[in-house]
C-alpha cells in the first residue's frame, strides 16, 4: 500500500481517494507546526499477507482543531 501525506487543508482525515485502487491511502494532516505529531506504523498481517497503516494521533488535537505552541514535541517512542 501507499500512503500520501499532505497538509493542503486544515482538516484531519484518512481516505482512499481512488475507488479502483484500494492500496492508495491519503492522509490530510492539520497545518504545519500547529499540529501535534502523528505516529504512523506499517502493519503486516502474516496470516493474510496484507499490509495496512496504523495512524496514531497520540492524544493530539486532530479532531478538535490545531493549537499553537506544539513545536517542542518530537518523534520519540517515549512520548
Amino acid at each position: 500500500p501507499a500512503l500520501y501525506i499532505h497538509g493542503d487543508g486544515h482538516n484531519f482525515e484518512v481516505v482512499q481517494p481512488d475507488p479502483n485502487n484500494s492500496n492508495l491511502n491519503q492522509l490530510e494532516v492539520d497545518g504545519g507546526q500547529e499540529a501535534d505529531p502523528l505516529l504512523i506504523s506499517v502493519m503486516h498481517d502474516t496470516v493474510e499477507d496484507e499490509y495496512s497503516f496504523n495512524i496514531d494521533v497520540r492524544g493530539g488535537y486532530y479532531y478538535k482543531g490545531c493549537r499553537t505552541g506544539n513545536v517542542d514535541k518530537t518523534w520519540s517512542s517515549n512520548y
